[in-house]
């Protein structure tokens, strides 16, 4: 197979240019334009819900719970997260509870002494290879699971520690389409070619090369109705695919290979509703103190999503003034500019 695999490449530079295979950038564009023409993102229920936003999000709220998880590594950008949702006033009576895994005595008692709502996630019983992986990897397997750990609520909304809000269009959103049964997911900004060697790993070679060429849901904010069937589809093949895993555990597998192989209801939220800042860094407005789109440079980023360097160090970004600065991305250094944080854990 790597003897194949040396030659296809060898044999692909030597071919015409009208003959070379697609980029990565291609395949995205293309698997997005298919899916806006076989209108699968947008049924008429979710035209409706995002119609009424505001008035489904009202209905809802009261029996919504918004779930994160992290270990004592992450604490500090839960804490932002939490903190960040607190500064609006819709969404501070929605109840937020956090996943153990792996946090330090000493910091559990003092979130639990603060009024934090902390649900212990032990390795489950169903994944055999569990002493495989390292400790922190349980946080892969829960996402699957939310129904089961936080019991009693409707509407489940899963949000990363490593992300926060700076306006609540993305959780009104989510929340008003959840209520129509429907899953709220925010496709990635840019195509991620890691993907393809996850799928490969987690649930067969068969499986990565169908999914390969369509299009990559974050799985870092989401959310959806208990009722919907999209939660048993995904516990199962987030078994399956931890039990046939052999390098690593993933939760983005599963979840994208039921949305487009499992024909379950799911609605595109924009970007700016899970702005991955490491694949695409945003627009700073120095004016409004706002972080903004670089595609159009006016919408405003709703919900900002560290991922990978992002969360440490600082970030090469663009301005409003046409500047090129390092700036720091978390929610920490943007409060500074916004004004004094309220109501943290």
């Amino acid at each position: 197979m790597y003897h194949m695999k040396y030659l296809r490449d060898r044999i692909g530079r030597w071919l015409p240019e009208q003959f070379q295979p697609p980029s990565w950038r291609e395949i995205h564009y293309q698997a997005r334009q298919e899916q806006r023409e076989h209108g699968l993102a947008w049924l008429p229920e979710a035209r409706a819900a995002l119609r009424d936003t505001e008035w489904n999000f009202r209905e809802a709220r009261e029996s919504t719970v918004i779930v994160t998880g992290c270990n004592t590594n992450y604490l500090p950008l839960a804490l932002d997260m939490s903190d960040s949702l607190r500064r609006h006033e819709e969404l501070r009576e929605i109840p937020l509870v956090l996943l153990d895994f792996g946090l330090e005595p000493v910091k559990k008692i003092r979130l639990q002494n603060s009024g934090a709502q902390i649900v212990d996630f032990p390795w489950p019983v169903d994944v055999r290879k569990r002493n495989k992986f390292k400790d922190a990897h349980r946080a892969h397997l829960a996402k699957e699971r939310l129904i089961e750990l936080v019991p009693g609520y409707q509407i489940y909304v899963w949000v990363d520690a490593d992300i926060w809000f700076q306006t609540p269009i993305a959780l009104k959103s989510a929340i008003a389409i959840a209520s129509k049964r429907i899953l709220a997911i925010v496709p990635e900004i840019a195509s991620n070619p890691r993907m393809e060697q996850r799928y490969r790993d987690t649930l067969g070679r068969r499986t990565a090369r169908r999914l390969r060429s369509k299009v990559t849901y974050n799985g870092g904010f989401f959310a959806n109705h208990i009722d919907s069937p999209f939660w048993a589809l995904y516990r199962n093949r987030g078994v399956i695919s931890a039990n046939l895993t052999r390098k690593r555990l993933s939760d983005q597998a599963p979840l994208n290979e039921i949305i487009h192989l499992y024909d379950v209801a799911m609605v595109e939220l924009p970007p700016t509703c899970n702005w991955l800042c490491s694949l695409m860094p945003p627009l700073w407005n120095s004016r409004q103190a706002l972080w903004l789109s670089p595609e159009d440079g006016s919408t405003p980023i709703s919900a900002m999503h560290l991922t990978d360097w992002t969360r440490e160090k600082k970030t090469r970004v663009e301005t409003d003034t046409g500047e090129s600065m390092l700036m720091d991305c978390r929610y920490s250094a943007w409060k500074t500019f916004a004004g004094r944080s309220t109501n943290a854990w």
